[in-house]
């Protein structure tokens, strides 16, 4: 069963294409999983993202990133999502990240 957190970030995505005129694939994604596989490291700085904090706004905050945007024809799987800060992930914006 998937959590609501899976089901919440399939349907903005999904949103997301429609109003870019975008079609791509989208997987019903356990945020936790992304984390887990990231090991719980900013794929954008590398450092560690705390797994808790005090507030929706803390730059530190845990947040999933698509490396090629939505907007940029990137899908919604598990292979285009990583593990970003909040602060890391506003910066990089619509940009792809580029390989590491």
């Amino acid at each position: 069963m998937a959590t609501s957190w899976a089901m919440e970030m399939a349907e903005s995505a999904r949103r997301r294409m429609a109003e870019l005129g975008k079609k791509g694939r989208v997987e019903l994604i356990e945020p936790d999983s992304i984390f887990a596989r990231d090991r719980w490291l900013c794929q954008i700085c590398f450092r560690p993202i705390p797994k808790t904090v005090s507030s929706p706004y803390d730059p530190q905050r845990a947040t999933i990133d698509h490396r090629l945007p939505l907007a940029a024809g990137g899908n919604h799987t598990y292979s285009n999502l990583q593990s970003a800060h909040l602060g890391c992930n506003s910066a990089k914006g619509a940009k792809a990240q580029p390989p590491s």
